[in-house]
């Protein structure tokens, strides 16, 4: 009787080493080949990671033997920030019983678009799986993320000013990359475009591209008479057909354009030729000059009506006025600290004095509305006496001032050169 009682000690015993024995696991390393870094939406940023390991694991193992993995990003800024996922954030994969992943959609719009495991000089990613015996694991990762588009901005020139020159006018489009990029060979053009006018889309052929040092920026020269032409507000993309990275991720077809974020440098108009009916009814109490607020797409001058005009806080003449001054493309302008000075002088073509005048103005003038403005200052071609000038040629001395928290941001003597206009008045 005791034989068989210390048999069945004995047995009991043994079950319960063997069950106990099966909650001792080994730990499974991750591989060192098939782990990588994927952009599921193909927005440029990092939203999935992706991790084999060299034995089967179980949500069991994830629970009881991993602590967390930890791995470096890039912010918005482009600094370098540290993050854990613990074992509750790594997910099983459903088909391949040795691949986890970790989904980083809740901390994506966060980062800034970065599809390769460098930024510049710095090195990111040092991605490492901790266990909570102590031990550790490098996770070395391969990157599947398309390149993409990071930032673009155009400095443009407005279409009135289309004239041929000895020098021709060129736009440039500084365009930025998640990563450094290379072509196919064959391949001239690496982007296309979609117009903001019309939604087309097309490619945009340069007549110069120069490339930074790792091809991850480059100024691309563009001609200002090209059938398709970029603008301002227009968005562009990697060309699929012909770009991919070092790790022959091709640029995805699907991928989202990216807003120009552009602006023609400061300039004005006025008007070479004015035509006014003499058998018009002129106001006797018409004013010599008038300061008018139009839409921007108003016309002003026109052949009936000379001035000097500039569009005013468009998103164009704020992105020139940040240009111009340093500034970052999320700072705000503060409109009460934008002046624009007008200074118009008219003469007759010997020379003689006819009339002339001053106008400032500030960007919360209420006249504005709160919106961007044609800022169109109207001759109504009298002369100091309010009589009606003749026919024949004039000369226009016209200095514009644009100021900011009173830092010079444009002076049209300076920008442009002289400031004399020659433009032809007809009375019929």
């Amino acid at each position: 009787m005791v034989g068989l009682l210390w048999k069945f000690v004995a047995a009991m015993m043994l079950l319960s080493s063997s069950v106990f024995a099966a909650f001792i696991q080994s730990p499974i390393p991750p591989s060192s080949r098939e782990n990588y870094l994927q952009d599921s939406d193909r927005d440029g940023r990092l939203d999935r990671v992706v991790i084999k390991f060299l034995g089967t694991v179980t949500r069991e193992y994830l629970d009881q033997m991993v602590d967390s993995l930890t791995f470096n990003w890039v912010d918005l800024n482009g600094e370098r920030v540290h993050y854990r996922r613990l074992a509750k954030d790594l997910n099983l994969d459903p088909v391949v019983k040795r691949r986890i992943f970790v989904d980083l959609t809740d901390v994506q719009s966060d980062w800034m678009a970065c599809t390769g495991l460098r930024l510049g000089e710095q090195e990111i990613g040092n991605f490492r799986l901790y266990l909570k015996d102590g031990s550790e694991y490098a996770v070395p990762m391969r990157e599947r993320m398309a390149p993409v588009v990071r930032s673009a901005h155009l400095r443009s020139h407005l279409p009135q000013k289309q004239k041929r020159k000895e020098s021709p006018v060129r736009d440039t489009l500084n365009v930025v990359m998640s990563e450094s990029i290379g072509m196919k060979s064959g391949c001239v053009e690496f982007l296309e475009f979609k117009s903001d006018a019309s939604g087309d889309v097309e490619v945009l052929s340069p007549l110069n591209v120069i490339w930074n040092g790792d091809s991850s920026a480059a100024s691309v020269i563009l001609d200002v008479d090209a059938p398709h032409r970029l603008m301002p507000r227009d968005s562009v993309r990697l060309l699929a057909s012909c770009v991919l990275d070092s790790s022959e991720n091709r640029a995805s077809d699907s991928a989202r354009f990216i807003p120009v974020n552009g602006f023609y440098p400061l300039d004005y108009e006025t008007g070479d030729m004015v035509t006014e009916v003499t058998s018009q009814d002129i106001p006797a109490d018409a004013p010599i000059f008038q300061l008018l607020f139009k839409d921007i797409d108003s016309g002003y001058p026109n052949k009936q009506e000379w001035g000097v005009g500039m569009n005013v806080l468009s998103v164009e003449f704020i992105n020139a006025v940040k240009d111009v001054l340093g500034m970052k493309d999320v700072a705000v302008i503060d409109a009460s600290k934008l002046r624009v000075q007008y200074v118009v002088k008219i003469y007759t073509n010997l020379g003689d004095f006819v009339v002339g005048t001053t106008s400032d103005v500030y960007g919360d003038d209420e006249r504005f509305e709160g919106a961007a403005k044609r800022l169109f200052l109207k001759w109504n071609l009298m002369d100091g006496s309010r009589r009606r000038v003749g026919t024949g040629a004039y000369i226009a001395n016209v200095a514009i001032t644009v100021t900011y928290d009173d830092q010079l941001v444009y002076r049209s003597d300076v920008h442009h050169g002289p400031t004399t206009k020659i433009f032809g008045v007809k009375r019929r």
